[in-house]
């Protein structure tokens, strides 16, 4: 957060997927750094990494529930595909993340 504050792009990608910083602390399940980053920056919610994955695609793969819930209520794309053509909900359900399935079943997901 720091960071941010001195003037650093919170849009730059790195690592071996490209991840915009708001896919990585989705990654890791930072509930608190998500909600930061996405008041800096609301189109991060829309940012992709090499794979097409959104914020939401990363939040159902890896199950963080607590940042699905909050994704959505940001505009995050329900439907929106990866580069394979998977929505969010087809990769929680691929991942056994029933809460996450629910959660985007009741958004509209498809």
């Amino acid at each position: 957060m720091v960071l941010v504050t001195k003037g650093v792009n919170i849009n730059t990608k790195w690592g071996e997927f490209d991840n915009p910083p708001l896919n990585e602390a989705v990654v890791k399940g930072h509930v608190n750094m998500v909600k930061f980053l996405l008041k800096q920056e609301r189109k991060a919610i829309h940012h992709k990494n090499v794979h097409g994955w959104t914020p939401l695609h990363t939040a159902a793969v890896y199950g963080h529930f607590e940042i699905a819930k909050i994704l959505p209520a940001k505009k995050a794309g329900i439907d929106t595909k990866n580069n394979d053509g998977d929505t969010p909900l087809k990769l929680a359900e691929k991942n056994g993340h029933t809460k996450v399935v629910k959660l985007l079943l009741k958004h509209g997901g498809r």
